[in-house]
This record gives structure tokens, sequence and C-alpha cells, in this order.
């Protein structure tokens, strides 16, 4: 019996043994290994926020010495624990042993209040954990938008906040997973994707893509986290080639069959197709070139080097010449590494536009290994994309200074033919294929210009990732000043030009400026019978002018719509009106793909209509009669692959297809009138805004019905209403004009209804609608309403992840664009009217009052002033943002802002 009792004890102790050891045993997923060992820092040192080349850049001596004394102390703050790395809060980071390139991670981490944590990849911070709730204390840095986010890139990056809040409560296990090719860096927590695709910035030196390889830090403040499940898969060449080359390969052709030579031209006898690539025959050369022209494109390609190999891409080759010099440009595909090449100039090194602009260098794999490559040309523009890192970005047109200056006389090209320029090796090409590009489409999601009212699709923001001053004023960084004529229309630019439209006496302007100096270079005149109608603070130049960088579109109102070329010839001129509207017109053109998109609100016969760009003609005209005044200018929205056009006005918002102009569906719920243009956001929701006097939850207008208003009032008796039967300064009375929608001087039973009936359904509000549906849209899309403290003229500002509206009487509001939120509500520098809507970019939004008084705040829920200023004159127009300098218009200058 005891033998049986001392048996059942030794069989528990194994038991327990057995029970630890699993424990502490760590099993990776299948093709990963584990970076924690779950027993101790093996295959760990210890490093905190430090730039890794000075590390480098060490004697061997202090190096160790250095590595050394930062182990002591993360040993004092770091521990392991039921198999989980434990930190307290403190301390320097845990940092791997091993540099990695392109990987996949798996990492489990659990924090506690007050944390502020992170994942370094390649030594550079970092992918975010925060404390996202507000008494953790962080929320003026974004935390209340949840963890995940590539935190320390620039702020115009689309990664710098992440796509969802995806954290779990305190007390739970979240789940990263982090994949990294290149620089292009995709992240899910909690199997929710929060990065797509998006470049990490090298922290430590931004003029250059992230390095290569890097080590992996958990980086630790602010509180307690844990850390388990560390696993890591090194992703091959192979695999990491096929996740590039399939990433957004929508709209891509096939260039080369992998067979022969169709579809091509040129020297084809000095090149030979072999296993699926095509390749350059030994001491042979020539340009060979596609039988087709490009303009603007995007082509993805595969190409493996022998040492010292040397080739080229022809972009927009004219089929006859030195590609280099004759075509727009040839960007080299070279083994730049190669001893050989160790003197070359700058210009001549893989990647780079050959004489023109270099690109960086270190990116290229082994020689004999096939490399991915992307080349982007769009204009004068052209970005080279090598294996995940953006080693070009450049406009040819601005280069001044060529090697051995030799002049490029083909760099001003708009386009030719993509081929290879063959330079006698035996370089191999497979997997080409090429993308068309629609130039419109194409900048205003990537390109740092200004092309309509408010920027790209009226957003408000900078796309240039550049330093922007926040201190400005008439005295404060000016670049350069230009007195203008006056007008209300907001600048716009597009490359080195600037335009806008003004008035001067009777003439109607529309004029462009050099950007870089403020010089004017040519003027337009719009003619007209006579000036209509404006408000009493309006102007007859209330429209701003839209730009492809081919084309440039006023409107004056009336005297219709004007197009003309970039040099100020006029192509077209489209007339219109009158307009039924004293105020006059309001709402901006756009020129979106190969169309003029123009909507106009008046109190008869509005109208949105699609205008072929190069022709003028009408391609479709969509009657919006039922819509009374409204000065709603339309933004385009990318809905399930396809452009909607969006107009917000009278009681509702619609969406319209791109093609047709047919309404797909409508949210309903809106103010009497909508002066302000909607917002489509980064994470492509639509915000939009209206107010109207009387229309608030609270201070509501009501009308009686029309039988029971007329009584006593009708003193011709004639059962109409003509204006001097109201009392002055009444609710119908001072609208009249709008009421009396047919301008007969008097108003009918049919037209009071209508306008009772506006008041009674008006609502202020500010609400976010979902993409998706047709139809009626209001119960299922309309994810929030905020109704107040709602903006009347300034459109509200989607930025950070925040929505920011600026009521008159200088209240400004954040609101949480994914929830509704309220974050903060106050009064700015001036409580005056705010006609120019808010602009953002590097940090800081911009607000002009009416009186010209300019307040800078910080774009976080919790928002700080961070400068005021004061121009003396007034401001109405909407400041533009381009390439690091900010455009503003007072009632008689136009001032350009720098650092």
């Amino acid at each position: 019996m005891r033998n049986q009792s001392l048996l059942v004890a030794l069989l528990a102790v194994f038991s327990l043994m057995a029970a630890s050891s699993l424990k502490a045993e760590v099993q990776p997923p299948r093709g990963f290994s584990a970076l924690f060992n779950g027993e101790d820092f093996e295959g760990w040192r210890a490093m905190p926020h430090f730039d890794p080349r000075k590390l480098a850049n060490m004697t061997e001596e202090d190096r160790a010495k250095q590595l050394a004394t930062w182990m002591d102390d993360a040993t004092q703050h770091w521990s392991v624990q039921n198999g989980e790395l434990v930190n307290d809060g403190k301390g320097t980071y845990l940092t791997t042993e091993r540099e990695y390139g392109d990987i996949e991670l798996l990492i489990d981490y659990k924090t506690a209040a007050k944390g502020d944590s992170g994942i370094y990849l390649r030594t550079t911070p970092q992918v975010q954990i925060w404390d996202y709730s507000r008494e953790g204390g962080k929320w003026n840095r974004g935390a209340d938008l949840g963890s995940g986010a590539l935190f320390n890139n620039n702020f115009a990056s689309r990664a710098r906040n992440p796509l969802t809040l995806a954290d779990k409560p305190f007390g739970e296990w979240n789940s990263f997973r982090i994949l990294q090719v290149g620089e292009i860096t995709s992240v899910w927590l909690n199997d929710k994707l929060v990065v797509d695709r998006q470049p990490m910035e090298n922290y430590w030196n931004r003029s250059r893509p992230l390095m290569s390889k890097g080590r992996i830090q958990l980086q630790t403040h602010g509180g307690e986290i844990r850390w388990r499940n560390l696993f890591i898969r090194e992703i091959p060449t192979e695999d990491a080639t096929a996740i590039l080359r399939d990433a957004d390969a929508d709209g891509f052709e096939t260039i080369f069959n992998g067979k022969d030579f169709s579809g091509w031209a040129g020297p084809i006898n000095n090149y030979e197709v072999r296993e699926g690539t095509l390749m350059c025959k030994p001491g042979k050369g020539g340009t060979i070139y596609t039988e087709q022209e490009y303009a603007d494109f995007i082509v993805r390609l595969e190409f493996k080097l022998p040492p010292h190999g040397n080739n080229g891409l022809a972009i927009r080759y004219p089929g006859q010449g030195n590609t280099a010099y004759i075509g727009m440009c040839e960007l080299q595909v070279l083994d730049s590494e190669h001893p050989g090449y160790a003197k070359l100039d700058r210009r001549q090194y893989h990647g780079s536009a050959y004489g023109m602009a270099p690109a960086h260098r270190g990116f290229l794999r082994p020689t004999g290994e096939w490399n991915f490559q992307q080349v982007t040309v769009v204009g004068s523009t052209i970005k080279v994309e090598l294996n995940g890192y953006t080693i070009l970005d450049t406009d040819l047109s601005r280069i001044t200074e060529y090697m051995a200056n030799s002049p490029h006389p083909g760099k001003e090209r708009t386009s030719g033919h993509f081929g290879f320029a063959g330079h006698n090796d035996p370089v191999q090409f497979r997997n080409i294929s090429i993308k068309r590009l629609n130039l419109g489409s194409y900048l205003e999601k990537n390109l740092a210009e200004w092309p309509q009212f408010r920027g790209h699709n009226s957003s408000g923001l900078a796309v240039a990732r550049m330093r922007l001053p926040a201190k400005i004023g008439p005295n404060q960084n000016v670049v350069w000043k230009t007195q203008l004529p006056p007008g209300h229309s907001s600048p716009i630019v597009f490359g080195d030009s600037l335009y806008l439209q003004a008035v001067r006496g009777d003439e109607l302007l529309t004029m462009c400026l050099d950007r870089n100096s403020g010089v004017l270079l040519w003027e337009a005149t719009a003619p007209h019978e006579k000036l209509e109608s404006v408000h009493n603070i309006g102007s007859h130049a209330q429209c701003t002018p839209a730009t492809d960088g081919e084309y440039v579109v006023s409107l004056f109102g009336s005297s219709g719509l004007y197009c003309y070329d970039t040099k100020g010839n006029l192509q077209w001129h489209k007339p219109m009106g009158p307009f039924n509207n004293e105020f006059g017109a309001g709402a901006s053109p756009i020129i979106a793909n190969d169309r003029v998109i123009l909507c106009q609100d008046h109190d008869s016969d509005s109208f949105l209509m699609a205008i072929d760009k190069e022709t003028g003609e009408t391609i479709w005209k969509t009657d919006r009669s039922e819509f009374p005044r409204n000065y709603c200018s339309p933004v385009i929205w990318r809905v399930d692959g396809k452009e909607q056009i969006v107009v917000a006005a009278t009681l509702r918002v619609v969406g319209y297809d791109f093609k047709t102009g047919k309404e797909i569906w409508t949210v309903r719920g809106l103010a009497r009138s909508v002066c302000m243009t909607p917002v489509v956001g980064a994470d492509n929701n639509l915000y939009v805004a209206g107010w109207s006097q009387g229309g608030g939850e609270t201070e509501r207008i009501s009308v009686a019905p029309f039988d029971e208003f007329i009584k006593g009032k009708d003193a011709n008796q004639n059962g109409t209403i003509e204006r001097d039967e109201l009392t002055k300064g009444g609710d119908i009375e001072r609208r009249y004009p709008q009421v009396d929608r047919d301008k007969s001087g008097s108003v009918t039973k049919q037209e009071f209804e209508y306008y009772r009936n506006l008041f009674d359904a008006a609502r202020n509000v500010v609400m976010k609608i979902k993409p998706g549906g047709k139809g009626e849209l209001t119960d299922s899309n309309v994810a929030w309403q905020f109704k107040k403290f709602v903006p009347f003229c300034a459109s509200p500002l989607y930025y950070n992840g925040y929505v920011f509206t600026i009521k008159d009487g200088g209240i400004l509001t954040s609101l949480n664009a994914r929830t509704g939120e309220p974050l903060q509500t106050k009064r700015i520098a001036d409580r005056g009217n705010y006609y120019s809507s808010p602009v953002a970019g590097d940090a800081k939004v911009y607000l002009f009052s009416q009186r010209g008084v300019l307040t800078v705040v910080s774009p976080w829920a919790e928002w700080k002033t961070l400068h005021t200023a004061e121009f003396g004159e007034d401001v109405y127009a909407t400041p533009a943002i381009v390439g690091g300098r900010i455009y503003v218009r007072t009632s008689g200058q136009l001032y350009c802002f720098g650092s």
C-alpha cells in the first residue's frame, strides 16, 4: 500500500514537471520560428530609442560597453513570468540580437492603463500600442483612435492612424499580425486590418527609404505590458515579389507574352526570349519598344542582373534615337554595386533618371536574384519602387542641371513607347505589365497639387509630406505677396501655376500667377452684358476655378462657364442662366476624368451637369428643380469601384452615377439650405453638414398654414402675398425672394406651403454616411449625427481621424470621426463669422475668420491653439497648401507663406 502511494506521488511529480515543461515550450506556427523561448532573454539584447547608425559607428569596445549598460538597465525592469515577457513600464527596450528584412510577425500583448508602447521594425519606430481611453492621458496624441498604426510616419501618411479601433479592453490579450516587404507594411490587430500596404518611413533619415534590415524592439513605457507568442517568418524573395506584384493588380495588362516579341518593335533580332524571359543578346544593343504608346502609366516588371549587367527602361520613347536624351528619360537598370561601377556619377546608378536625377542605392537584391520594380509616370513626374522601396520620386520638369552639362530635350515629352535600352548585357526581364492612368484620378490620390476648391476632392488637406510654418502673418514667414483685384475665389495650384478669379471694375477675370514668385503670367476676361445681383457681402468672383493641368475652367454666374488652356487661350465658353437668385452663383465646378462637373441650385431651374472638358459639349444634364438655392460644390465618392457625384442640398444629400447623372441614393434630414461642401474622409465615409436659421433642435421657425397666415394680410384680396403686405423683418418677409421662387412679385399658396414645409422638415446637423447601397439610405447608412455647433458656410474638415467644424462666433468643435462623439468645443481667437473653410497639413489646422484673424490649432481630440495673427483685411477665400507653401487670399492681397 505504501509503495502504491509512493508511485502515485511520483506520478504526480512527473505530471507537474511535464506540465511545467509543456508550459515553457513554445510552439510556433508552421513556417515560423520563436523570437522568445518562454524562459529567458536568449536571443535578445537591450537598447533604448537610439539611432542605430550611431551604434554602428562606435568602436567594437565602446559598443560592447554600451550594450552591457543597457542590458543591466533592462534586467531591472524586465522579467519572465509563466512564459510571458513582462515589463513594468520603465527601462530600455528588449531588442533582438538578429536583424531582419522582409518578415511576417505575430505578437500577443496585454497592456495596462497609461500604457504607451509599440513595436520597432528594423530598429525604427513604430507600430503603436496605446491606452486608448481618455483617462490614459494621450488623447492629444491620437490615442483615442486606437493602436496598430505607424505612428511616427508623417502626418500626411495614410498609415499614421489606424483604419479602425481594434483594441480589446485592459486585461485581455491583443494579437498583432504584421507583414512588411521592403518598406510596405500591413498590420492586423485582433484580425482587423488597421494599416493597409503603406510605406513605413525612415524615422532616422526621412530623406531616404526605410533601412533594408534592422532589429525588432519591444518599446515599453508608461505602464506594465506583457508579451507572449512572439513568432517570426522571414519572407523569401520569391514570396516577397509575389506580395508586391499581387497588390493593387487591377487594371494591369501583360505586354510581354513570354514566348515571342508580339506587340514589340525595334531591333528585336538583338534580343531573345528564353524560358519566359526577355533578354538582350550578349554584345548586342538597341532600344526595343512597345508598338503602343503610353502617356501616364504604371509599369511592373521583374529583372535579373548578371555581374556588371547594364540595361535601361525607355520611358516615353519616340521610336528612334538615344532614349536617355530623346525620350522622356532612361531609367537605369544596373548592377550598381559592382566594383567596375564604383566611380559613376550618382545619376547613373540603378533606378536613376539617367544623367538627371539620382536614385537611392542599397536596395538591389544580390546579383543573380530576381528583383521586382514598379515605375509610375504621371505628367513630368517619375516614381521608381524597387523591391518595395521608393528609390526615386522626382519631377523632371524641375531638373536644371545635367550630367556633363548634356541637355535632355526629350524630358518634356508627354507620351511615347515603353521599352528596353539594351546595352549589350544579358539582363533578363519577365512578368512585364502596364496600367494606363487617368491623370486627374491619379493626381487626386497621389500628387501635391491643389486643383479645385479645397484641394483634392475638396478635402482641405495638404498632400505633400512637407513642413509648414505654424506662425504666419502679414510679416511672418512671407515668401512673397502680390496685390490683387477683389474676389472671393479661392486659389488653386497645379505645377508652377496658381489660378483664381477676380473682379476689376466691371471686368470678370481669370488670372494665372507664377506660384514661386507671385508674378502675373496672364489674365482672361469673361464678357457679359451686365453684372448679376449678388449678396451685399458677396462677389461676382465667388466661385473657385478648377484645373487638371491641361485645362482651367471658371464660372462667372450668368456669364457662364469658360475653359482655357494653361496659357490662357479660350477653348470654349458655355453660356449659363440668367440664374434665378439675387445672391448670385457660389458653387464651384470640378474636373474629374474627362469631364467638368457643375451643380447650380437656384430658386428655379436647378441642375447638375457633366460637360466634355475638351469640347464643352454637354454629356448629360440632370434636373434638380426640386432644390432651391444651395451653395454646395460636388465631390467625387468612389464606392464599390465606381465613381459617384455627391451633392448636399435642401433636406437631403444625393449620390449620382458619374457616367449617367442618374440618382443612385439619398439620405434625408438636412438643413433648409446648404452652404458648405461635404468631405470624403480617408476612411471613405462621407461627412456632411448643413445649417440654416430655424433648423436647430430648440430654435425652430414655424409658420402657420397659408390659409391661416394670409388672413388680415391680403390687402388687395388677390389670393397671393406681396412683400409690402408683410411685417418687415418677419420670417417670411426676410426671405421673400426665396419664397417667391418664380420671382413674379407674388407668393402663391403653393410657393408658401413649399417653404413652410422646409421650415418644418429642416434639421441642422453634421452627419456621417457609410458607403454602399441604393435608394433611400437614411435609416441604413447614417452612422451618426451631431446636432450642436453646426457651421454655416465653412465646410467640415476630416483630419487625423477627427472631424473639425467651425461655427460662426469662433466655436471650434472636434468630433471622433468613428463614433461622432464630441471631444472638445471651445472658442478660438476671433468670435466673428467664418466663410473660409479650414485646411490642414503637417499637424496644423488653419482657420480664417471673415475679419482676417488666423487661428492655427493642433489636430488632436483636445486641440490647442498654436498661433494667432491678424491680417487687417477680410478673408472669404479658403487657403491652398502645396509643396510646403500656404497661399492665402485676403480682400486685397495674395500671400505665399513658407518656412
